[in-house]
C-alpha cells in the first residue's frame, strides 16, 4: 500500500528534511532499522513581507481573531467558533473571526456560526479561498490582533503561523504535532491538546485587560520569527544542506 511505498521511498533517500521535531521524530520510529538515512529538521518559514515602516497596531475595542488554513476535520474550525463565541459571551467584548479558506468542512461551519447566532458580540467573515497576498494585506492593515488555530494531530509547522508571526501578530493554538515547537509563552498561547473553553478564554483575559502585556507579547511574536522562522535564513541552511549531499 501507500505506507509500504512511503516507506520504500524514505530508505533509499540520502537525507529526509522535516517541517518540525515531532514530523522528524516518527519518521526515525518507523526507520529505526535504517540507521544510514539522515533525518534532520528544516522549517519553512516565511520572507519579510513587512514594509520599511509596517502599520501601527490599531488599538480599538474590538478583538480580531484571523484562521488561515482548509477548512478540513484535521482543523477544528466548529470547535474555535464556539470558544471564540464564549468568549466573546463571558467578555461581553465585540470580537470579529475572519476566517480565510475553503473545504470539504465550509458548509459544517457556516451550520455552527448559524447554530451561535445572533451573538451581539460576535461577527465573523468567511472569506473563502483567497490569494496569500490578499492574507498579507490583512496583516498589513494593523487589525488582526491574534491568529487562532486548533488542529488535530499531524501537523508540522505551518507557514500561516509563520506570517502572523512576521507581521508581529501572537498566536493561540493547542499542543499537538509540531505547534508546540512553536508557540510559547513569549509569542503566543499554547494550550492543551484538547483544550475546554475555560482554558482558552483564561488564557487570552490577561492579554485584553493588559495592552502592556499584549504589546510585549506582539514584539515577542516577531522575535521569534526573526530568530527560528526567517526564511531568507532558512532556505540558505537548507540550501547547503542539500548541495552536501551531491558532493
Amino acid at each position: 500500500g501507500n505506507r509500504q511505498l512511503r516507506l520504500f521511498t524514505a530508505r533509499h533517500c540520502k537525507a529526509i528534511f522535516t517541517t518540525s521535531d515531532q514530523t522528524a521524530d516518527v519518521i526515525r520510529r518507523r526507520l529505526s532499522g535504517d540507521r544510514h538515512v539522515h533525518i534532520e529538521t528544516r522549517r519553512f518559514g516565511c520572507v519579510d513581507r513587512r514594509d520599511s515602516a509596517p502599520s501601527p497596531h490599531i488599538i480599538h475595542n474590538q478583538l480580531t481573531f484571523l484562521t488561515v488554513g482548509p477548512i478540513t476535520e484535521e482543523k477544528r474550525f466548529s470547535q474555535m467558533a464556539e470558544y471564540i463565541d464564549a468568549l466573546a459571551t463571558a467578555r461581553e467584548t465585540p470580537i470579529k473571526w475572519i476566517v480565510v479558506g475553503d473545504g470539504p468542512c465550509y458548509d459544517d461551519l457556516k451550520a455552527t456560526l448559524g447554530r451561535l447566532t445572533p451573538n451581539k458580540w460576535l461577527t465573523t467573515e468567511l472569506l473563502g479561498a483567497v490569494s496569500n497576498d490578499d492574507v498579507h494585506a490583512l496583516y498589513a492593515t494593523g487589525s488582526i490582533d491574534w491568529t487562532l488555530l486548533l488542529a488535530d494531530d499531524g501537523i508540522g509547522c505551518p507557514v500561516a503561523l509563520c506570517e502572523s508571526m512576521m507581521y508581529g501578530v501572537p498566536v493561540i493554538a493547542n499542543d499537538v504535532g509540531g505547534l508546540s515547537e512553536m508557540v510559547d509563552d513569549d509569542c503566543g498561547i499554547l494550550l492543551a491538546a484538547n483544550p475546554e473553553k475555560e482554558e482558552f478564554i483564561r488564557g487570552i483575559m490577561p492579554y485584553i485587560d493588559s495592552q502592556l502585556r499584549y504589546s510585549r507579547m506582539r514584539l515577542g511574536a516577531r522575535e521569534k520569527w526573526a530568530s527560528d522562522f526567517d526564511a531568507t535564513l532558512l532556505r540558505e541552511e537548507l540550501a547547503d544542506d542539500m548541495s552536501k549531499l551531491v558532493t
